[in-house]
């Protein structure tokens, strides 16, 4: 399940055009409309509002910029060189000398790729994504943009700082994904895909490189580490420190004697895996300190005619205290196949039990698991 969230979108009644008709090599020659290219200018600054030190610009840096005109949108991005300290604008669309226009203006660190096709920008975790605070400055002439904006971090970002070299996966996040033109917006991948990392050393001793990462106001003891010392669960106690926009440093845990209690709960890896079924089961007891994972691939073979189908997971979590959680799946038809994870966790719980209920249809489950990551 992915997340869309929408910039905002301006419309602004002017003609802008025009710069050098050089198609460059990247992105080529749109189906609709043809790249341009011409140098641009930049100034840009963070706001005051949760500012972060130590930003500056990356080979591979990129600005995706939109306004409106009357008659068509005039879209473009800018790639910064740091082997020549400057930065080239590509656009579509036509323009005219303008001072000072209105404009929406999306900052991407991390070196993203742009994908011609969809008109998108593709990021990965490691992506930082700053956008204005209000409308960006856009100016053309002399066969060059000039552009200011004030901008803000979209997400919160995280590193580790450990004692050694270590890999290691995370997973429970959710992390940039894209940016598009149509609609305006960005995208994030859901918080089940798992990420690599490694701790290198740096100036300032191991350390992994920058995550960002979008987190809710509640977000989450569901954040885990694996590595070849166990699985590591981040305590709900941490949360009241994010935010928006932050910048963090987390203790790397590794050996059983240098983990941070105080910052993770620890438990060995574990899994379980289930005969395939087509009729419901229980899943029995499976022993986790750091939740439980439950992942199935289903096909509805049948539905019974004129009734409701039915597809219920009951979780039973016990420990020094007890849960239990209800998730039904609606809308389901003949013919519909799908992968799921189930995350569950309830903090003072260590054993957990799966019971899932078929009605009124003929599925078949097959890949099912239970694991703590």
């Amino acid at each position: 399940m992915n997340k869309i969230i929408y910039f905002f979108i301006a419309l602004v009644p002017a003609l802008l055009a025009g710069c050098n008709a050089d198609t460059p090599e990247e992105p080529g020659v749109s189906s609709q409309r043809e790249w341009k290219s011409c140098p641009l200018h930049l100034n840009i600054s963070m706001g005051e509002a949760m500012t972060r030190a130590g930003w500056e610009l990356q080979d591979g840096d990129m600005i995706a910029v939109q306004f409106d005109q009357p008659n068509e949108v005039v879209e473009g991005y800018a790639r910064y060189s740091a082997y020549t300290g400057a930065w080239t604008f590509y656009y579509r669309g036509q323009m005219e000398d303008c001072v000072d226009r209105p404009c929406n203006v999306a900052y991407m660190g991390g070196s993203p790729s742009w994908e011609e096709e969809s008109s998108q920008f593709a990021l990965t975790p490691f992506s930082a994504l700053f956008v204005s605070e209000e409308f960006g400055s856009f100016s053309y002439g002399n066969g060059s943009v000039d552009l200011s904006a004030s901008i803000v971090p979209m997400f919160a970002r995280f590193k580790f700082k450990g004692v050694r070299y270590d890999s290691f996966q995370i997973i429970g996040i959710e992390t940039p994904k894209s940016v598009t033109f149509d609609p305006w917006s960005y995208q994030v991948r859901w918080y089940y895909e798992k990420i690599n990392l490694a701790l290198e050393s740096t100036s300032d001793g191991w350390e992994s490189p920058y995550v960002y990462a979008d987190f809710a106001e509640d977000w989450s003891e569901h954040m885990r580490l694996k590595n070849t010392y166990g699985v590591f669960l981040l305590k709900k106690a941490f949360t009241g420190n994010l935010k928006i926009g932050g910048s963090y440093i987390l203790d790397y845990p590794s050996s059983s004697s240098s983990y941070n209690s105080s910052q993770w709960i620890r438990d060995s890896y574990k899994t379980k895996k289930l005969p395939d079924s087509s009729s419901g089961f229980s899943s029995g007891s499976f022993s986790s300190n750091v939740g439980c994972m439950f992942s199935f691939d289903y096909e509805i073979i049948s539905v019974a005619a004129g009734r409701e189908p039915l597809l219920k997971l009951e979780v039973e979590a016990s420990g020094a205290s007890s849960w239990t959680r209800t998730i039904t799946y609606t809308s389901l038809n003949a013919g519909d196949k799908d992968h799921d994870d189930q995350f569950i966790y309830f903090e003072g719980c260590n054993t957990y039990n799966v019971k899932v209920t078929v009605e009124n249809m003929e599925i078949k489950m097959t890949n099912i698991e239970l694991s703590n990551f």
